[in-house]
């Protein structure tokens, strides 16, 4: 970043004296290039300077803090010395499901799930964030319907992988790069000027999913959704038929998932944790979609072929405690209430509590 304001500040300074130079050149006049020179300086700074207050207000903004909304569960440089919580006794990683999933109430637990989270990304937050953990404490590693066959480059979004620059080493995320840092976190004002400025005249609404405790849609409307996820699926991983074999390119995301996930469990293991490997419930809306054909395919085949090591695997796919859409804000994601019912269940399961 010093390197960055200096080379701006060359840059400026060199660019004047050429103003200079080529105003004097073509008045011969002193008064007239000192005035021309002090008016760009002028310009220059009251540029900076709205630039400046226009990014600060634009970081108040719901727009930015959304992206970022998940980045206070994880201990920054910063804080290191002033939180002393390092005995976690359990974690978990995860996707979006996973974000809504875990709710740890009479443990001393985090949940480490910022959204979409390939199974790249936990190792990477595992990584770094592993000694909060306590010996032989438990890290839960939640799978959904197309874990196998994510990754992180079939999302394009720049806040998918801004919030990494803000709870990982560089080193651990692929392709850094302190423009993007700039554009996307430091100056967001930088990344897309128009939708800043749709921010700013009109904002987005905060994001309050985590709080809701209720069940949004009715019956009619549950069925669509849950539809609607499958479309999506579908789209993003370009699969026409869920009961067809699975492509080829997928299959070979599958592969390197399951070099992934073992490496995860490899890894817990070697320090002394404890991995759980954990299939969340959904609606039965949604879970009626999936049939034994493409679970096999999908699911458990990878979850089989990955866990060389033989850790527990707890599946609450079809738990029909899990199921009743009060549970759920969706189709798809447990609301508050679901969440503690079923992380207890999982930590009574677990032996935890």
């Amino acid at each position: 970043m010093i390197k960055i304001i200096k080379k701006i500040k060359i840059v400026f300074l060199f660019s004047t004296f050429l103003f200079s130079l080529g105003v004097f050149a073509l008045t011969t006049s002193l008064i007239i290039t000192l005035w021309l020179t002090v008016i760009l300086i002028v310009i220059y700074v009251l540029t900076i300077f709205s630039f400046i207050y226009i990014n600060k207000i634009l970081r108040k903004t719901n727009w930015y803090k959304n992206q970022f909304i998940d980045i206070k569960k994880f201990v920054s440089g910063l804080e290191y010395r002033d939180d002393l919580q390092r005995n976690y006794e359990v974690v978990n990683v995860g996707s979006n499901p996973a974000k809504f999933a875990f709710f740890y109430q009479d443990v001393i637990g985090r949940n480490w799930s910022t959204g979409s989270q390939s199974l790249k990304s936990d190792f990477n937050i595992l990584k770094y964030y592993h000694s909060y953990i306590k010996e032989g404490g438990t890290v839960i590693i939640p799978l959904v319907v197309f874990s196998s066959v994510f990754d992180d480059y079939l999302i394009t979004a720049p806040s998918h992988y801004s919030k990494y620059y803000l709870i990982l080493d560089k080193t651990l995320i692929d392709n850094y790069s302190l423009w993007f840092r700039l554009r996307h976190v430091t100056y967001p004002l930088l990344s897309n000027p128009l939708r800043a400025l749709r921010a700013l005249l009109k904002d987005d609404h905060e994001d309050k999913r985590m709080r809701i405790d209720v069940q949004l849609l009715d019956k009619y409307d549950l069925e669509r959704d849950a539809q609607r996820w499958v479309n999506n699926w579908k789209e993003e991983f370009d699969i026409n038929d869920l009961d067809a074999p699975i492509t080829q390119s997928n299959l070979d995301r599958k592969i390197a998932n399951v070099s992934l996930l073992s490496e995860v469990i490899s890894f817990c293991l070697e320090r002394n944790l404890k991995p759980v490997v954990v299939l969340p419930p959904v609606t039965r809306a949604l879970s009626s979609k999936f049939s034994e054909t493409f679970r096999e395919n999908y699911i458990y085949s990878f979850i089989k072929e990955a866990n060389i090591n033989q850790v527990l695997f707890l599946n609450y796919f079809d738990d029909e405690r899990f199921t009743e859409p009060n549970l759920y804000f969706n189709s798809f994601f447990l609301n508050l209430k679901g969440r503690k019912i079923f992380t207890s269940q999982v930590l009574s399961d677990l032996g935890i509590i």
